[in-house]
């Protein structure tokens, strides 16, 4: 909450988390490291080999697998937000923000922030526009006030 600047952004992250939760990606990403290891402990001669084999494949597939999840959050999270009459350019922004804040990508388990902001903005292109704020500015700074407390 405090890296938002509008509630718009704060919707954008819970959409975004609520992507992850549906699409069950941390059930999904254990299942795929518990196949991996058993898989690896079936190959190794040894509890030691049989890791060393499974940290090495987890390092090669892991990427990628979180990239894909990574891109299915931000574009389910940013056709939510659509139908929800909140502007998906709210996603791209807190994106910006976080990547500031903690320069994700070089990780290596995210895309790009530079690549998600534009996914996002070329596929809802004007997408920063709302009639009328869920919210609107001066209620959110007054709870985040409150919050903030």
């Amino acid at each position: 909450i405090p890296y938002c600047d509008t509630p718009e952004q704060l919707a954008a992250i819970i959409a975004h988390e609520w992507i992850r939760v549906r699409e069950r990606h941390v059930m999904t990403r254990l299942g795929k490291e518990i196949g991996i290891a058993v898989l690896a402990g079936m190959l190794g001669q040894d509890h030691i080999s049989g890791g060393a084999i499974a940290e090495r494949i987890l390092g090669m597939s892991g990427k990628a697998f979180d990239r894909s999840q990574e891109q299915e959050a931000d574009d389910g999270a940013a056709e939510l937000l659509f139908q929800a009459g909140i502007p998906p350019e709210a996603l791209a922004q807190v994106l910006e923000k976080f990547d500031d804040q903690f320069e994700i990508a070089w990780l290596g388990t995210h895309p790009s922030t530079e690549d998600r902001v534009r996914r996002i903005r070329d596929r809802y292109p004007g997408s920063n526009k709302t009639a009328e704020p869920p919210l609107g500015l001066s209620g959110w700074n007054k709870w985040k006030v409150q919050y903030d407390q």
